[in-house]
């Protein structure tokens, strides 16, 4: 018995005179449009209530929060030959911290435009690599083998023009050191008590997405994970929100710390640091140009006497700065 040919598989929407040129790449309806827009709102409103909602347990718990930072011992870090990147029109300056107050600012600092609600405290931080390849990597926020098969440059990438790299020494007197997770152990011991918001509870069954408490950070591992998170930057970027870890960071500032030891995510074992310039306070912390400098080169030396002028404050409104 002959076999019956196959017939083809139609496709839905897409009419036979359909040109061949032409590849589909998703169809959708009206109704499907309506359904992300509600899911958009409701992700925008989960966020809202995730940071918003919490703060009134951040303000009730922030001296326990802040002694439970303190909890650990806080050694002192020396390096040698680290490695910052610089955008070239900005070599000049090469220990300031200025951009990190501008637009959403870095990984454990406020910018700016980090909080479209005005309510977030901005300050600095200079964010430094253990080599050219961590600090390039996470400049341009992508490997750069990576870069190289989109067919791209990293200055067509990023849109910037050319940049400069510059080596570094030094020696920072308080840092937390988040690869160490016993550092985390007191400070999640406490985030475990924050109640979770009803609206939250309610968003989170609208979205199935689980236990609502599942989206809090309540272990030293979700924690450490967290304020390591490859996509830190979606919280200010997307939703107009400072991100976890830069929250992390301004409790670390309270706390009283000049620095912070962490993972780079895109280089992987190696590590980066992140200073807290307007937070240097000892006599014996400094980071300091390795090589020879241009001669309008102001500052070859971030210490105690000249932090202040290096923090990029002329940028920042005084009513926005953090205390």
């Amino acid at each position: 018995m002959p076999r019956r040919r196959q017939q083809p598989v139609p496709v839905r929407g897409v009419p036979d005179d359909f040109p061949a040129s032409i590849h589909v790449l998703d169809r959708f309806s009206e109704s499907d449009l309506e359904v992300w827009k509600k899911r958009s709102r409701e992700l925008d409103a989960l966020h809202d209530e995730l940071y918003h909602g919490l703060e009134p347990e951040r303000i009730r718990r922030r001296d326990q929060l802040i002694e439970a930072l303190n909890a650990k011992p806080a050694p002192p870090h020396d390096f040698n030959n680290w490695v910052r990147m610089v955008q070239y029109r900005y070599a000049n300056e090469p220990l300031s911290a200025a951009g990190s107050v501008r637009s959403i600012g870095g990984r454990f600092s406020i910018g700016n435009d980090c909080d479209e609600s005005g309510a977030a405290a901005v300050f600095p931080a200079l964010y430094i690599g253990d080599s050219h390849e961590t600090a390039f990597r996470e400049c341009y926020q992508m490997a750069s083998k990576k870069m190289e098969a989109t067919g791209l440059t990293p200055a067509e990438m990023s849109l910037r023009q050319s940049d400069a790299s510059v080596r570094l020494n030094g020696h920072i007197e308080r840092v937390f050191d988040i690869r160490n997770i016993e550092n985390l152990k007191p400070v999640a011991k406490v985030l475990a008590k924050f109640a979770v918001p009803p609206e939250l509870e309610k968003l989170a069954r609208s979205l199935k997405m689980g236990k609502p408490s599942d989206l809090l950070i309540r272990t030293p591992a979700k924690l450490q994970a967290t304020l390591q998170d490859m996509n830190w930057r979606a919280w200010p970027a997307q939703f107009g929100l400072p991100s976890p870890s830069q929250r992390f960071g301004l409790l670390l500032k309270w706390a009283g710390y000049e620095g912070i030891l962490y993972r780079s995510s895109k280089q992987p074992g190696s590590t980066c640091i992140a200073v807290l310039t307007s937070n240097i306070c000892s006599e014996r912390t400094f980071i300091e140009l390795a090589d020879g400098y241009p001669p309008a080169v102001i500052h070859n030396r971030l210490d105690l006497s000249s932090a202040d002028a290096l923090c990029g404050w002329e940028h920042v409104r005084q009513a926005d700065r953090a205390p």
